[in-house]
């Protein structure tokens, strides 16, 4: 008996398979297909079928069509020039409200989806603020969100 579990014993353990992670497509989606909140269920369908076909799906999502505007017109009404470190934090809120549209219209279609806000993502810009360009992005948190959702949906024009 003690020989017989020493054969079983000796045999190589089963080696899982690897599985390939499913391709991550990145998308798009700006104010000309996101004129406003009605265009959210095409921009899910859209996102729908990459994940139909097998892809991970990064969405982009820029501000509704007039958002930044009219976000950047009620700043100057209250004192914010383009020169006030606050005034980013209060334009991303358009690009922001658009990705959180996204991430409960692919919720919607039955997509597991997540919003992830600038905060979340860890992006950091330098420059002017009109001008500033992203220098940093906590990439651990976006392959984190990608591995546990079908859909990651940020912010971004």
């Amino acid at each position: 008996m003690s020989a017989s579990l020493a054969l079983v014993a000796d045999q190589p353990k089963p080696v899982e398979a690897l599985v390939p992670a499913a391709p991550v497509v990145v998308l798009k989606f700006g104010s000309s297909v996101l004129r406003d909140a009605s265009q959210a269920p095409a921009v899910a369908s859209e996102i729908y079928s990459h994940v139909r076909a097998g892809r991970k799906v990064v969405a982009v999502v820029s501000a509704l069509a007039g958002q930044t505007d009219k976000l950047l017109s009620e700043a100057r009404s209250l004192g914010l020039d383009h020169e006030n470190e606050l005034l980013p934090a209060y334009v991303v809120l358009g690009e922001e409200k658009a990705a959180a549209l996204v991430a409960v219209a692919c919720d919607r279609v039955g997509l597991d989806a997540i919003g992830l806000s600038v905060r979340e993502l860890g992006i950091v810009a330098e420059g002017p603020s009109q001008h500033a360009r992203p220098v940093c992005l906590k990439g651990d948190q976006l392959q984190r969100a990608l591995e546990a959702h079908e859909v990651v949906v940020v912010p971004g024009f």
